[in-house]
């Protein structure tokens, strides 16, 4: 399924063109098509497109980032571990990150999420 639409979401997401920025919060059902509901969990793929000198994060892994030939660049963020929607988001541009990998040895059947932290 594809879906594009376009209006000015009044929260939910931030515009800072003069700095460059923009970033998701809480709200996604302002600017995402969504079931609002926390009970409610799905697995997302994120599709962005943004100029291509800012850097991004969102949820899950980024799975695929190529340019296009309008000085943009695509994102392709793909998160299976279904969750809540008012958790899905990204942010842009992005300073630093650092990922960190928990070492020990999970019991079977448990997951190992990495971590990552954004400054």
């Amino acid at each position: 399924m594809e879906i594009t639409y376009h209006g000015s979401p009044r929260y939910g997401i931030n515009f800072y063109p003069d700095q460059d920025q923009v970033y998701t919060v809480f709200s996604t059902s302002q600017w995402l098509v969504c079931k609002d509901h926390p009970a409610d969990k799905a697995s997302l793929q994120l599709d962005l497109i943004l100029p291509k000198h800012l850097k991004v994060v969102a949820n899950g892994r980024l799975v695929a980032s190529r340019i296009l030939s309008n000085e943009k660049m695509l994102h392709q963020w793909q998160e299976n571990i279904p969750m809540p929607s008012y958790t899905f988001g990204f942010a842009a541009p992005l300073q630093r990150a650092y990922r960190e990998v928990p070492q020990q040895r999970q019991p079977a059947g448990m997951l190992t999420i990495p971590f990552c932290f954004f400054l």
